[in-house]
């Protein structure tokens, strides 16, 4: 059985996905992915692999519709950044974000935390559940709230871990009660 070419099945995507010139972004995130591989800590979690690029590509397709003309390179850092760190321990997001300045040389990593009307339905529905989602203690949390329900909305299965104690149930039961709260089943 032969292994994917990584590099191809990006491209192709990018271009089928209306970038320019794909195969600039491709190099650039399969240079990204197989360094993170390599140098992370290889938690058993992590997924640099063919099925989480086509993730991130996936949803590269639809940002790259909504936003046909913002630039593609920043685009594709800002998703594989946002996809990659939810599932990286606090110890490997450093290494992480030291390879995609590399990978994207003069890109600012613009902090993005989407969610719009869910984050607002996140922060009702952690007030219904007696959570403190605003304090400034509460800020990570609140951003991890808002990766677990773009990483929901992007993938099937999805796992959640961290030590006890940490949130996770809370986690749970907030994305759930906000998507409630907005009619979302």
């Amino acid at each position: 059985l032969l292994a994917p070419n990584t590099l191809h099945v990006i491209r192709v995507k990018l271009a089928a996905a209306g970038f320019q010139d794909p195969l600039t972004p491709a190099r650039k995130f399969e240079a990204l992915y197989s360094l993170s591989s390599q140098q992370l800590s290889g938690q058993p979690h992590y997924d640099f692999g063919i099925r989480n690029i086509k993730c991130i590509l996936e949803k590269a397709a639809r940002a790259k519709k909504q936003n046909p003309t913002k630039d593609e390179l920043q685009l594709l850092m800002t998703l594989v950044r946002d996809f990659t760190l939810p599932m990286l321990t606090p110890e490997d997001v450093p290494i992480f974000l030291s390879h995609i300045e590399d990978a994207f040389p003069g890109f600012a990593a613009e902090k993005v935390v989407e969610g719009g009307a869910a984050a607002a339905a996140f922060q009702e529905a952690a007030g219904k559940l007696g959570l403190d989602y605003a304090s400034a203690d509460a800020l990570d949390w609140s951003e991890k709230v808002v990766q677990l329900h773009e990483t929901l909305s992007a993938r099937h299965g999805v796992a959640v871990v961290g030590p006890s104690g940490g949130g996770k149930t809370a986690m749970l039961d907030t994305v759930a009660t906000g998507l409630s709260l907005q009619g979302d089943k």
